[in-house]
């Protein structure tokens, strides 16, 4: 029941990280490229 708990919680994740990202595609590939360059300097 536990796991299957978490997979119903990673799938509306996972959902809703799609679902912002092809919304706001533009704006999440800066933050990612702002994201990126931080934690490689």
């Amino acid at each position: 029941m536990e796991i299957r708990y978490l997979s119903e919680i990673q799938f509306v994740v996972s959902f809703s990280i799609e679902y912002t990202y092809r919304k706001k595609c533009a704006a999440n590939r800066v933050v990612l490229s702002i994201v990126l360059v931080y934690s490689f300097t």
